[in-house]
């Protein structure tokens, strides 16, 4: 048994080297740099979003959409230059819209609101009235002022004064102005103009327009607000912390192909984190791309030490999608033909009539979210019409090849990884676990203690349950072999001195030295079957 028996210490197993090279050791010096730089990069993200001006496009359309719910004549507004009408029956309604337009725009950090109203004088000629909100001298011959307590309520007491406005004017022109800011490439900025006109009739009755229009921001508009002091000292932290980071890194570069790959994207997340705190501090304007790239990669560093802190076992999501994610991406990639072919189709048929195929990211979002169940009843209904039937057959093929197949394809892909990765590792001894580590670290060495390179020789040209079955017989039978080789390691030299140095007594008939020659025997014929049954095992049963 001496060819198959390894002596380690059993007292202690060694990790399992998956997500990190054996050259790089994780110390803790480490872990709290890399908590120190998560909890920065956490910090600065939301300090980000505190400074950014307060505009909520869908809040403000979906208060327009339901601003006439029983008109049949409702639109939703769209921020283009094509005027959006809507009736106007009544001087309540009107009062109405002058209160949700300015409670709307001045929730949405508006700069300026004008309600301007146009009176008719006896003698014909029209007199401008302007009722300020805030933020501009008038002159004119009749001012109504709306104190900022009352803007965004405009209860009783401003009734009166709207009510007033409507019944003497022939038109009313409310005017919001705002900074809008879109992140990208760079911070891109521009002023909107909402304007909301107000055409009446003689019992108050009329129309109301609503005109959008852009323009660029003038260049002192063009920089973010200014950062206060705790985010200037978490940019100035993420400059020198990260520059710590990349020399660790480069220092454990060296390793495994996987181990690089996972090291030149921590080191290209401490570099994003670097640039955007660096024009953050000079420009005041930073890209978003960058601090949500840092932020991730800061996150996403933790996880290996998760088996500094939990031991090897919290590292087995990460294992099971470093093994799958190669078979998954093949997947996917041959669904993508299917995929792109049923969004086209969806377009080409249903974009007349439904919303959620208008276009072809839309229908592509639609057909996305129908893998986990969503839109599923929305999609019967919005087939309905001149083609139901197509439709019918559209939805039944798109779940069926989805969710059916494509989605059941890549959950046993993750299945499978997680049998390989796990089912291997607990099914074995810790003997076997350590020679299966030495193993691993010989990429030249083949024994029959290994169920891998076993199961690559049996699956080739096997299904794939055969060779899965096959898969876990024979890891099944190498345990066995190993845990019968241990026990005769530790006790077969103690059953041989009690047998080996025990002689049959002079009396032919007594049944205990005949019961103990006939147990040599049985041992000595069970030993040459177990070392049969090896050499069997090591030659792949060839």
């Amino acid at each position: 048994m001496s060819n198959v028996a390894i002596t380690p210490d059993f007292g202690h197993c060694p990790p399992r080297r998956l997500l990190i090279s054996a050259r790089s050791s994780l110390t803790w010096s480490q872990l709290f740099l890399h908590l120190f730089i998560v909890l920065l990069s956490t910090i600065k993200v939301f300090l980000g979003v505190q400074t950014e001006p307060g505009y909520n496009t869908l809040a403000m359309r979906h208060q327009w959409q339901t601003l006439l719910v029983h008109e049949d004549t409702r639109q939703l507004m769209s921020f283009s230059n094509n005027d959006n009408i809507w009736p106007l029956p009544s001087q309540d309604l009107a009062i109405n819209v002058m209160r949700l337009f300015t409670s709307t725009y001045f929730s949405s950090n508006t700069s300026c609101i004008n309600m301007q109203s146009t009176n008719v004088d006896p003698d014909g000629k029209d007199r401008p009235v302007i009722m300020s909100v805030y933020g501009a001298d008038n002159h004119c011959k009749k001012h109504y002022k709306i104190t900022l307590s009352q803007l965004g309520i405009l209860g009783i007491n401003s009734e009166v004064l709207l009510r007033r406005c409507i019944v003497s004017s022939t038109a009313v022109q409310l005017m919001a102005n705002f900074t809008v800011y879109h992140s990208g490439a760079y911070r891109i900025c521009r002023e909107w103009t909402i304007r909301l006109i107000l055409s009446f009739q003689g019992d108050g009755t009329g129309h109301m327009y609503i005109r959008p229009s852009s323009s660029p921001c003038p260049s002192s508009f063009y920089r973010a607000p200014q950062a206060d002091g705790w985010l200037l000292a978490a940019d100035s932290l993420l400059i020198m912390l990260p520059v710590a980071s990349i020399m660790l890194l480069a220092g454990s570069i060296g390793g495994s192909w996987v181990h690089n790959a996972i090291s030149l994207w921590f080191m290209l997340g401490d570099l994003a984190s670097i640039f955007s705190s660096i024009m953050n501090m000079i420009f005041h304007n930073t890209p978003r791309a960058l601090i949500a790239l840092s932020a991730l990669t800061s996150w996403l560093r933790l996880v290996q030490y998760a088996q500094l802190i939990a031991g090897p076992d919290a590292t087995v999501l990460a294992r099971i999608l470093f093994s799958s994610l190669p078979e998954i991406s093949k997947i996917i990639i041959g669904a993508s033909p299917i995929m792109f072919g049923l969004t086209i189709t969806g377009v080409s048929l249903f974009a007349y009539r439904s919303s959620r195929f208008s276009s072809f990211g839309v229908a592509f979002q639609t057909l996305f979210a129908m893998v986990n169940g969503d839109y599923v009843q929305e999609a019967f209904q919005d087939t309905e019409g001149d083609l139901w039937l197509i439709g019918l057959i559209y939805i039944v093929s798109a779940v069926s090849v989805i969710t059916w197949i494509l989605l059941n394809m890549i959950l046993a892909r993750i299945q499978s990884g997680f049998f390989d990765e796990v089912l291997s590792q607990d099914f074995l001894s810790c003997r076997s676990r350590f020679h299966l580590q030495h193993l691993r670290s010989s990429p030249h060495t083949t024994t029959f203690f290994d169920p891998y390179h076993l199961c690559s020789d049996r699956s080739k040209n096997s299904s794939v349950p055969t060779a899965k079955l096959e898969c876990i017989l024979t890891r099944f039978r190498q345990t066995l072999i190993t845990m019968t080789s241990e026990w005769m390691h530790a006790h077969g030299s103690a059953i041989d001195n009690m047998l080996n140095h025990r002689s049959p007594c002079a009396d032919s008939r007594c049944i205990v030295c005949q019961e103990l020659t006939r147990f040599q025997l049985e041992r000595v014929r069970f030993t040459v079957l177990l070392k049969q049954l090896i050499h069997h095992a090591s030659t792949g049963g060839e």
